[in-house]
């Protein structure tokens, strides 16, 4: 049904007249009258009748009026609702995010987020990449910050950031005495490693298996932070993205090894479900991420 029928219905219930009613909404009277007649038509009943030169409102017409009155406040304040979300982002987002790019860079983005945009309540779910994915799938989060994975071609794709994989250790053990190593310098030490669901992991073994050389066991952690506490020992090796190791080889605490038959490099995106829409919210925090943001330059340390 047009509401613009319980615009004029309304109208000439106020002013009690076809003609005083044509010229507030600036139609021709017999244009009212269609309009209040359809009206009429829809509900199987008169809605006003004539006393005198005065038009009036049957029992009917005095519940429709109700009714209509309701209906188009409701009207009015969703527009504004509406208008208010396109204008000031509000309303709620659930973004998730794999493990490395969660912690160690969304995390700390979403309290600036929040600053720039206070009507938003994000939320950031961390999870590993495949549990991500479910939930994107599930429509539990609206966007989600992942690397690489096949699923990718079924949702709307922007390129967030290129992040590097190295392998770091504790200044004191022997591998970090070396200028330069190799891969096979490598395995003849201990490797602390991440558990085979890891995106870093799986990343890693992808690029040694190029190389023809098989991901060796070792100390499988949970955890990249349980990694970075197992290798102050200094009896061990691993990898892990520059991103999270940052703040360790600035301490001093970690060190970044440089293996010349090494480079690893890796991108995340910003998945979207693909559709023609999207909320406000959610067009303010992918321009945020992707345009508004610029991500630190991380150190070389060479």
């Amino acid at each position: 049904m047009d509401i613009e029928l319980f615009r004029t219905f309304l109208t000439v219930a106020r002013l009690g007249s076809y003609s005083a009613a044509a010229e507030a909404l600036s139609l021709t009277q017999p244009a009212v009258s269609r309009q209040t007649a359809r009206l009429e038509a829809y509900f199987q009943t008169p809605l006003f009748y004539r006393a005198g030169r005065r038009t009036l409102l049957t029992e009917a017409g005095i519940e429709v009026k109700k009714r209509a009155e309701e209906i188009l406040n409701l009207v009015e304040e969703t527009t504004h609702t509406i208008e208010a979300m396109q204008t000031h982002a509000s309303g709620t987002i659930h973004i998730g995010a794999s493990t490395t790019i969660g912690n160690y860079s969304l995390a700390p983005m979403m309290l600036t987020f929040r600053d720039i945009h206070p009507q938003v309540d994000a939320h950031l779910h961390i999870r590993p990449t495949r549990d991500i994915m479910e939930l994107l799938r599930e429509r539990k989060v609206d966007a989600a910050v992942v690397p690489y994975t096949p699923e990718i071609e079924l949702y709307k794709a922007i390129t967030y950031v290129q992040d590097e994989i190295m392998f770091t250790a504790a200044p004191h053990h022997p591998a970090a005495r070396s200028s330069t190593l190799s891969l096979n310098d490598l395995l003849q030490t201990t490797w602390v490693v991440r558990s085979a669901e890891s995106n870093t992991r799986q990343t890693v073994e992808k690029q040694l298996k190029q190389a023809g050389i098989k991901h060796p066991d070792g100390l499988k952690l949970d955890t990249t932070e349980a990694v970075k506490q197992a290798l102050q020992t200094g009896k061990g090796i691993s990898y892990m993205s520059k991103m999270a190791a940052e703040l360790e080889w600035q301490s001093g605490s970690l060190v970044p090894l440089h293996v010349d038959d090494f480079f690893c490099l890796r991108t995340f995106y910003l998945l979207s479900p693909d559709q023609p829409y999207s909320s406000a919210a959610l067009d303010r925090f992918s321009t945020f991420l992707t345009k508004e943001i610029k991500l630190p330059r991380y150190k070389t340390f060479l």
